[in-house]
């Protein structure tokens, strides 16, 4: 899933574009096979073993309609949330993903916050949360650390990986692909093929357009953190 390139809600809160969020998860999608898109809100959903939504087809709507709990809900090994996150310290399950701005009439809010996704059925291995700060919330005694990350555990997913802090767009898109590439592999467990896709990161930097770049720096690619891998 990835939001659209800007978002302005009623709140206020204007959100800055991401450009290289769309290609980022159209390269991961297209690793596993040929890819469906749908771009637009309300367009009947794709099959296939590759869906990409983006634009207004990445809308929160979407994402309860696609993991409504029931025998329709869809069953995915791998998901990815490409966009804004936007932590919450004081209440952790008001941390949320952005997603497109909703129509004037929809019910929600454009936010998929923690609380709702609780109420999805995911039977996922892993789900990619490429945004800032996503695993972040708020420390609560005898609970331990509430937010996104938490939610998706109890919605179903078996790992999540998320980012503590603020990431840059060009080394984290290319950290998505080369993770995703290694576990397309199967020779790899998630832990390994994250380490391995930092260490590319590091070391052989490459720019959306596939110059070299010097992400060299921790802060380019020690933000994401795997969650759920415990063997």
């Amino acid at each position: 899933m990835k939001q659209p390139n800007h978002c302005l809600f009623d709140s206020g809160l204007r959100l800055t574009p991401l450009p290289d969020t769309e290609q980022e998860v159209l390269r991961a999608g297209a690793l596993f096979g040929p890819v469906n898109h749908c771009k637009e809100t309300g367009q009947a959903a794709p099959e296939g073993p590759v869906l990409v939504y983006t634009g207004r087809g990445a809308s929160e709507d979407q994402v309860k309609r696609l993991f409504r709990p029931g025998e329709s809900a869809i069953q995915s090994k791998y998901l990815i949330f490409s966009g804004h996150g936007l932590a919450d310290a004081h209440n952790g399950m008001l941390s949320c993903i952005a997603l497109a701005s909703p129509a004037a009439d929809s019910g929600d809010d454009g936010f998929l916050q923690a609380q709702e996704v609780m109420d999805l059925q995911l039977d996922a291995d892993l789900v990619m949360l490429s945004a800032c700060q996503t695993g972040l919330g708020r420390l609560r005694g005898g609970e331990g650390l509430v937010g996104l990350s938490t939610a998706f555990f109890v919605a179903g997913t078996e790992s999540v990986c998320a980012s503590l802090w603020q990431v840059p767009s060009g080394p984290t898109s290319q950290l998505v692909t080369e993770f995703f590439r290694r576990l397309k592999g199967g020779q790899l467990d998630r832990a390994e093929a994250l380490r391995q896709a930092q260490l590319t990161v590091m070391r052989q930097g490459r720019g959306p357009n596939g110059e070299p770049a010097d992400y060299s720096s921790p802060f380019c690619w020690a933000a994401f953190v795997l969650n759920g891998e415990w063997r």
